[in-house]
Parts: structure tokens; C-alpha cells; sequence
């Protein structure tokens, strides 16, 4: 399934996120979350709802993240939760497909009472979901 496809049958908003990994070499961007599906396109929301998995995005270029990922400790107070994770037809180039999303890190910061957020753009070949057996 192409990315455009899977990100019109899963709305990811909502869902929890454990890391969120770039491995350079490989070019592969991997989340490692728990699905929610609360308005996409699947038949049966329950197969999918709470199910725990990588998200593996593949032939990653272009990834831009702020802040970035390298900076992120993962050990936050609440898990992380995915507000918007969208495929961008205006960021596809030489038949790779564009991907928009904000991660909610934190709810508020105590020390400067604001929220955290995780801005990432990128584009890729495709992906795989694995889940955890």
C-alpha cells in the first residue's frame, strides 16, 4: 500500500508514541506507537484500535524534524501522541511520497508552561507496519 493510501485508511491522531528513530544508513524512519483509528476508512475500527507496532517508513530523504530527533530523550512524563501524521501531495518529488506531522511530546512544560511539540517532514518509498506479536 502506498503511504498516500495508508494515511487515508488510518487517521493516526490520538495515537500513542513510544520513540520515534531515524537510522540514516538504512534510510528508514520507525515509529513505535499503539494505533488508534478513530475516523479513518477500516471496516472494523476494533482490529485496528490499541494495536502496538513499528510504523517503518522506508527510503527516507529530505527528513527535516524540530526539534530534532537526535535532541529527544523519549522519556517523557505522558507518552507522546501523534496530533497529525498526513500525506503532502505538494512535498512528493521523483516518485517519492510526502509526509506532514505533529507529534504532542508533552502536555505543558512546567518550567515554561507551554507544550512541547515534534514537527516532522519528509518524503519516502513506502512503508511496512509490523505488529507486535
Amino acid at each position: 500500500m502506498k503511504i498516500s493510501q495508508f494515511l487515508r485508511k488510518y487517521h493516526l491522531h490520538d495515537s500513542p508514541v513510544d520513540s520515534i528513530n531515524y537510522q540514516s544508513e538504512a534510510k528508514h524512519l520507525v515509529f513505535v506507537m499503539t494505533l488508534c483509528d478513530w475516523s479513518g476508512e477500516v471496516k472494523d475500527p476494533e482490529e485496528v484500535f490499541g494495536q502496538s507496532g513499528t510504523l517503518i517508513f522506508e527510503g527516507v530523504q529530505q527528513l527535516q524534524a524540530n526539534p530534532p530527533l537526535e535532541s529527544l530523550s523519549w522519556e517523557w512524563k505522558s507518552r507522546p501522541e501523534i496530533l497529525d501524521l498526513v500525506y503532502k501531495a505538494e512535498l512528493d518529488r521523483e516518485g517519492l511520497e510526502g509526509v506532514w506531522g505533529l507529534i504532542l511530546l508533552s502536555e505543558k512544560d512546567e518550567d515554561k508552561g507551554y507544550v512541547k511539540v515534534l514537527e516532522i517532514k519528509f518524503v519516502a518509498t513506502h512503508f511496512e507496519w509490523r505488529p507486535d506479536t
